[in-house]
């Protein structure tokens, strides 16, 4: 026997295709009673070799043979009862239970509960060794019973789902509480806001205009500072060269898991499930986790009329509070079994090529790389001005200004999908905040301030932008409540932050949160500005160029020029880059898209203050396109 060292302990006899007929190997009377032809046999256990898997891995995974069918042909062959299900009511509750999601390859049951006491699903490669124990010891069949790897997996679910529920919920507060969103505001934070509540409100009283100029110039600076940033990322993107292709990395490919967040989202479960399945990832290497609300009958139901295969599987998550994305993630990250983490939203189409790309990217970096974020391409731009806008934005986003970010080292908010992690990186600093809802802007300031350096893939995943304005408005107002949180939590200790991260990453970082929401509270003042200079100019009664007015009119007007300037600069761009363009009557739009804006994050604060933790839910509908690679820019991505 050549012994060949892996994840399931695999070892394949050298001649196994001439000893494919031998009556002398009980695996290959096992495989020939399931009907398996020997071609088939033969690349199974060729894959095994080539990806450092199993047997039964490869037959499994390549849809040869199913699992229940295998399993139960192994307690065929070993006169074993066979239990496709396990009860959880058989099982002790214990933190070791953990292990088996990774090697579910045998579980204890009560002694008193039955006369089995372990419920096994053996590795073909022991299949005789197992024969021979058994006929050593017959007093072994009593004691032993045949299951499925996925049944263990199941059962151990439901045994540990409280354990599994509270560290979801709780355990980035119990590990780091001062990076919790958990609590909004910490004691003194509310004193000193509570201060400066009053200090407003008294000077409103008896000093307004001295107020109205203050804020004025204020949100106006840190507006032009905002956006004078993502210019420069504009400016960045023309002169950044074309990033070479990472080395095709030697060896076995690492098992991937990829945690799909699905609440209320049954219209789209089949174009997920095709998207999820077209990944360029072997199956017996890829664990994909539908994460669903244990009460979200509809998603259920739509998941329960699919087949899926094994490597698919369906997470449910105890309802309870808080009911968010990041909390269901934690949750079903307890399962995990791979070596690197990836995250998709339920109406994602990610490239195909995505994790090889991710993977590729990792192994040619050191352990510090922790996270990499895949551009995100609106796929339905074409569908209104909102949606074209959006794309716009999101153009600029990943393309421009998070490629300059990572460029320079600085922290990176995190899209809230095609995250890939190293699951090691993602468990040291205590997953997703539960009760942030933003949970990837807050990740990627944390990772930052633990020492880890985020990076860029090129092969981007395709979604559909909100076409409406309450859905909009919606969206648009959580990411707002989400950045102020994430403010909130990193101003706990300023100097422990600038410690962490440098001045220059913290002044990004305190821009991108609360200087997105501030800024967006300034374009009422605009308007006003530009109607009074309006009418002081019809009336022929214009301030002295060196006068305090003349200088606020100067600074919203250079304000309005800079977001206007940004918005078409990034339309152009995107145009060069895309092929798609922007209507001019679009165009016209982008006045009314501030003030939807404003309207954004006012009621953001307003969530903030009344229901910090709940989640304004995106609805999602399937995509009117089969996928973005259909599209023009979409071909650079075909191979």
């Amino acid at each position: 026997m050549k012994k060949q060292e892996d994840d399931g302990g695999f070892s394949a006899p050298d001649d196994m295709p001439e000893r494919h007929g031998e009556e002398s190997d009980p695996r290959i009377e096992l495989l020939a009673s399931l009907s398996l032809s020997v071609d088939a046999i033969i690349a199974a256990y060729r894959f095994a070799r080539e990806r450092g898997t199993s047997l039964e891995a490869e037959l499994i995974g390549e849809g040869m043979v199913e699992e229940v069918a295998l399993y139960r042909a192994i307690a065929l062959r070993l006169d074993l009862p066979f239990m496709e299900e396990i009860d959880p009511a058989l099982v002790e509750p214990h933190p070791a239970l953990h292990g088996l999601f990774v090697r579910p390859t045998a579980l204890r049951l009560k002694r008193s509960a039955r006369s089995s006491t372990v419920a096994s699903a053996p590795l073909l490669e022991s299949l005789p060794s197992l024969i021979g124990a058994m006929g050593r010891s017959p007093r072994l069949r009593e004691r032993i019973v045949i299951t499925t790897p996925s049944a263990i997996r199941r059962c151990v679910w439901q045994v540990g789902v409280r354990r599994h529920a509270r560290r979801a919920v709780a355990g980035l507060f119990d590990l780091a509480p001062q990076f919790s969103a958990r609590m909004t505001l910490m004691p003194w934070q509310a004193f000193l806001l509570g201060l400066a509540v009053a200090a407003l409100f008294i000077t409103a009283l008896f000093f307004p205009m001295m107020l109205l100029h203050t804020l004025h110039a204020a949100l106006g600076i840190i507006y032009v500072l905002a956006i004078g940033l993502r210019l420069r990322a504009l400016l960045w993107r023309r002169k950044r060269p074309e990033p070479a292709p990472p080395p095709e990395p030697a060896g076995p490919l690492p098992v991937y898991t990829v945690l799909v967040a699905l609440y209320r989202e049954a219209e789209v479960v089949d174009q997920l499930l095709d998207a999820l399945l077209a990944l360029d990832w072997p199956a017996s290497r890829l664990d994909i986790k539908l994460v669903c609300e244990e009460d979200d009958r509809s998603t259920l139901g739509a998941l329960a009329v699919r087949t899926l295969p094994p490597h698919v599987e369906v997470v449910r998550v105890p309802a309870t509070g808080p009911r968010t994305k990041p909390k269901a993630l934690t949750y079903a990250l307890a399962g995990s079994r791979g070596d690197y983490v990836t995250i998709y939203d339920a109406e994602d189409r990610p490239h195909p090529l995505q994790l090889r790309e991710a993977h590729a990217r990792f192994a040619a970096g050191d352990e510090w790389l922790a996270c990499l974020q895949a551009p995100l391409v609106v796929d339905n731009s074409h569908a209104s001005w909102l949606s074209d806008l959006f794309s716009i934005e999101y153009f600029a986003q990943f393309h421009c200004f998070l490629p300059m970010l990572a460029a320079r080292g600085r922290p990176l908010p995190l899209g809230g999908t095609s995250n890939h992690f190293r699951r090691n990186a993602l468990l040291a600093v205590g997953a997703w905040d539960p009760y942030n809802v933003t949970e990837d802007a807050d990740l990627g300031l944390r990772l930052a301030r633990r020492g880890y350096r985020t990076g860029l893939i090129e092969r981007p995943t395709w979604e559909d932008a909100p076409e409406t304005v309450p859905v909009w408005l919606h969206q648009r107002s959580r990411w707002l409540k989400g950045w102020l949180q994430t403010f909130l939590v990193a101003m706990r200790n300023p100097r422990r932050l600038l410690g962490e991260i440098g001045p220059a990453s913290m002044a990004v970082s305190l821009l991108t949160c609360a200087g997105m929401v501030l800024s967006a509270l300034l374009y009422p003042f605009f308007f006003v500005s530009l109607g009074i200079l309006s009418w002081r100019f019809a009336s022929g009664s214009l301030p002295g160029i060196a006068s305090a007015e003349a200088m606020f009119y100067l600074i919203d007007g250079m304000a309005m020029a800079g977001g206007l300037a940004y918005t078409l600069a990034a339309a152009r761009l995107r145009r060069q880059t895309t092929g798609e363009r922007l209507a001019p009557y679009r165009a016209l739009l982008i006045p009314v898209l501030w003030l939807l804006l404003t309207l954004a994050a006012w009621k953001a604060i307003g969530d903030l203050i009344r229901n910090p933790h709940g989640w304004n839910k995106t609805p999602h509908q399937p995509s009117r396109r089969k996928t973005g690679l259909t599209t023009e820019w979409g071909e650079k991505w075909s191979g």
